[in-house]
């Protein structure tokens, strides 16, 4: 994860006193989408896609029947649940800030046919 990322993450909570981090993942995720297929991508997308690699190896260890679609949501849902352990290692700011209930973190995803978020955790 990207250290502006978590420093913009720290400002809003810290100094601006957002009470809520909401992480949002979407279905039919190009991005997840690339990562599960391993396909070669250029650019900046490239970084992306190894940060989601090692989820969607995982994903697929757990749960050997999915495919297409299904796998792409689901890793799309555990990249989610991914990033939230990551900002809570990296920000030490953020983690005591949860501790001390002054930020909630919570996660979702979209689904980008029905409109519908699925709140997760």
């Amino acid at each position: 994860m990207d250290n502006g990322v978590i420093g913009s993450i720290e400002y809003a909570a810290e100094h601006l006193k957002s009470p809520l981090l909401v992480i949002m993942g979407h279905t039919g995720c190009g991005a997840v989408k690339a990562a599960v297929d391993d396909s070669v991508v250029e650019g900046k997308i490239r970084d992306i896609q190894n940060q989601i690699r090692p989820v969607a190896l995982e994903t697929e260890k757990e749960h050997p029947d999915l495919f297409g679609p299904d796998l792409v949501n689901a890793v799309a849902k555990n990249n989610a649940l991914q990033a939230k352990k990551d900002i809570l290692s990296l920000s030490h700011e953020v983690k005591e800030m949860v501790g001390e209930g002054k930020l909630r973190i919570v996660t979702a995803v979209y689904d980008i046919k029905t409109g519908k978020v699925e709140w997760i955790e």
